[in-house]
């Protein structure tokens, strides 16, 4: 492979990284239907997920 088709094989993985990061955020991170009922173990998984 050239650089170029490394360079680009590479980015094409991160963005496929980063929006499997940001669906997996958004199904973890649902406000409750009832108001915002996120426990302490929901902050801490949501905090963990975000320094990925």
């Amino acid at each position: 492979m050239t650089d170029d088709a490394e360079s680009r094989a590479w980015r094409s993985e991160m963005r496929k990284t980063a929006l499997a990061e940001e669906a997996m955020l958004k199904t973890i991170y649902q406000p409750a239907r009832f108001g915002d009922d996120q426990t302490e173990a929901d902050r801490a998984a949501i905090e963990r997920l975000s320094n990925l």
